[in-house]
């Protein structure tokens, strides 16, 4: 398990602070945690409302103390409620996202608040992402993805912004294809296409390896369909 550096950290908040500032999304706080739940920064930009600075820290809290996602917590404790663990802190509001070292052991968390749900979780995955390749925490392996247009955030985001609609193939080590259109009414001018289809859950590290994922092409047409067999090992 891989302590976090600080002098990491404080370099990823301060270069996601001043992107963020450059943004039209409302303003954030987000919080990093370390595996003991222990918090080791904390920012909150001018305007961010005061619950977002509680619920940043609680969001990461969670990430850490179950072991996944804050967004996942729900669906993990069922009927039983997340109250039943008698602890304040706990919530299960997407937007923890944990960081995770090169074995895939947790390593802290991070949480984010103040946008919806799922730009929270897309500002986390951001930072977790700087912290993780500032940190050295980074796996080799990185998942392929291939545009079309190529220039992710040039030609293909032009288009995507024209369009609002995208199509994501996923190609599996077996031969399978799935295919699944991308609504993009929410994509901007500034916003970075690759992230976006990286911090989906489905293409997140250790996600992706375990289910066989070989690679993923975006593309602004829809692929022809065709008919794919899978490979006999």
């Amino acid at each position: 398990m891989a302590d976090l550096s600080h002098k990491a950290i404080h370099e990823s908040a301060t270069e996601l602070l001043d992107e963020l500032a450059n943004e039209s999304g409302r303003p954030v706080s987000f919080a990093v945690l370390d595996v003991h739940r222990e918090l080791l920064h904390y920012t909150r930009m001018d305007g961010a409302p005061y619950r977002s600075s509680i619920l940043s820290h609680n969001k990461g809290y969670s990430a850490v103390w179950f072991g996944r996602d804050s967004v996942e917590i729900e669906k993990m404790v069922g009927d039983r409620g997340i109250a039943a663990y008698g602890d304040a802190n706990l919530t299960s509001i997407g937007g923890g996202v944990l960081i995770r070292d090169r074995d895939g052991a947790a390593a802290g968390a991070v949480g984010v608040s103040g946008r919806t749900m799922q730009e929270d979780i897309d500002v986390a995955v951001r930072l977790v992402d700087k912290i993780k390749a500032k940190a050295g925490l980074n796996r080799e392996k990185i998942l392929r993805l291939d545009f079309k247009p190529e220039e992710a955030n040039g030609e293909f985001r032009e288009q995507l912004l024209k369009r609002q609609k995208a199509w994501i193939k996923i190609i599996y080590n077996d031969g399978r294809e799935k295919t699944k259109p991308w609504d993009a009414r929410k994509m901007q001018s500034n916003s970075d296409v690759i992230g976006n289809v990286r911090s989906r859950p489905e293409f997140r590290p250790g996600a992706w390896e375990k289910s066989g994922i070989e690679r993923v092409e975006v593309t602004i047409e829809e692929p022809t369909r065709q008919t794919v067999r899978a490979r006999r090992g």
